[in-house]
């Protein structure tokens, strides 16, 4: 049984200046922070932050794995969580019309607003799950987790309710949402094997999965 659409609101999102300026490589205290600044306006205006999570039974964890692999591992030591979400097409669409108009800049600036944005959403998610610091979220194409197990997961949550939905080439559309898991459970149980982080390409991989 899945649970309610989760709404957030778009006014309270945590969109940080700075990590719009760290996107799109803005040196921050200088004549872009007043061009980012109105971008996370006219961004907020146009999110339409969504999610919708449920507390997995080992039955419907096994369901969304295809094979045996470290994350499924890991969210078996502890209690786990699926989860979608997502900030809307509205910002999409008008960041696709930006640059068929040549507005490249603001396309850009509007484009890193809308993944702070759906990180912040997520946080969120990760929060209403489950009051553990430790807790850590892992998504299909991380950690070892095929993209293919989006389909089963998104089918479990409904995602289309949330008009999310999934192309042939496990893109989702629209394309800022993420699908995953919360894990909760002793902190060292979370970190992720040396070997599988040995053979990973990853950036900015802490080595206890991301989304």
């Amino acid at each position: 049984m899945t649970s309610t659409i989760d709404e957030h609101d778009a006014n309270k999102l945590p969109i940080s200046r700075n990590e719009v300026q760290r996107l799109t490589q803005c040196i921050p205290g200088s004549r872009w922070d007043t061009p980012v600044d109105e971008a996370i306006m006219r961004g907020r205006m146009l999110l339409v932050p969504q999610s919708r999570w449920l507390t997995l039974t080992n039955k419907q964890l096994l369901s969304v794995f295809a094979e045996r692999n470290p994350v499924l591992e890991i969210a078996q030591r502890g209690q786990a969580f699926a989860f979608v979400a997502t900030i809307g097409a509205p910002l999409e669409s008008t960041v696709k019309r930006l640059f068929q108009q040549n507005e490249y800049l603001a396309g850009l600036l509007l484009d890193a607003v809308g993944s702070v944005a759906t990180e912040a959403v997520c946080d969120e998610v990760q929060a209403r799950c489950v009051d553990d610091q430790s807790a850590v979220r892992f998504s299909p194409g991380y950690c070892g987790w095929p993209l293919t197990s989006q389909w089963p997961l998104l089918d479990l949550l409904n995602a289309a309710d949330l008009g999310v939905q999934l192309l042939d080439s496990c893109l989702m559309t629209p394309l800022k949402s993420v699908s995953g898991i919360v894990v909760s459970a002793p902190g060292q149980t979370l970190q992720m094997p040396s070997e599988v982080c040995a053979c990973c390409d990853a950036v900015g991989c802490d080595g206890v999965g991301g989304s």
